[in-house]
């Protein structure tokens, strides 16, 4: 009996129970792919309850997350090298666990020309490996200086290409209200697909961008 007690008890710290008996806590459980350093954060995040934790990383990216009690829709970010990151969906039934699919991020530069009347924007595609959204669907956020407003205004370019491009005078007008005496736009280039499950957003590059002159300002994309 005290064998079986002491397997009981070993099997229960596994699941994050207590030995006393208690019921395990539910963790999220995933795996960042790539290269791993001391920039690889893993995040829980549920604005709700307003509950913010970190997992720690091991070598082979592997991460848990103990989801306790309270949480109301939390979901997991990713942060990987030069400020990039991974948000999942919203965990669906938070008091059960999650087991989450095997992740990598995903970086890119980030490309603006403005000439002969056309803008266009470029940046590097999703590559076809483990861990990233496939098929990808790319969006590009546009934050820009609104008149006599404290928030930026927003709009978005939703392309299956990793490039958008459109005449000055369309583009300009996806953005109602700007300010005319704005010159500094901010752009942001996120990922979509179907595969891996689970996951919902790659942000993989974020510049300022200044038409007059083209000047381009890279940022770090989880900024």
């Amino acid at each position: 009996r005290a064998c079986a007690v002491l397997a009981a008890s070993a099997a229960a710290a596994l699941l994050g129970g207590c030995p006393g008996g208690g019921a395990p806590t539910p963790r999220a459980r995933g795996q960042v792919l790539g290269p791993i350093d001391s920039s690889v954060r893993v995040v829980l995040v549920d604005p709700g309850s307003s509950h913010l934790s970190q997992a720690a990383v091991g070598p082979d990216g592997r991460f848990e997350l103990p989801l306790p009690a309270g949480l109301l829709a939390p979901w997991v970010v990713v942060h990987g090298p030069g400020g990039v990151l991974v948000q999942s969906d919203a965990l669906a039934d938070p008091a059960a666990g999650a087991a989450l699919a095997p992740v990598a991020p995903w970086s890119s530069a980030l490309r603006a020309q403005l000439a002969g009347g056309r803008v266009r924007f470029d940046w590097a595609p999703v590559a076809a490996e483990p861990g990233l959204p496939a098929p990808a669907q790319y969006s590009l956020l546009v934050l820009y200086p609104v008149a006599g407003g404290a928030e930026p205004g927003q709009s978005t370019l939703l392309t299956r290409d990793p490039w958008a491009e459109q005449a000055w005078d369309e583009f300009v007008g996806l953005l109602p209200g700007i300010d005319p005496a704005g010159d500094t736009l901010e752009l942001v280039v996120r990922a979509s697909g179907r595969e891996p499950p689970g996951w919902a957003s790659w942000v993989g590059a974020r510049a300022r961008w200044r038409p007059r002159d083209g000047h381009l300002e890279a940022l770090p994309p989880g900024e």
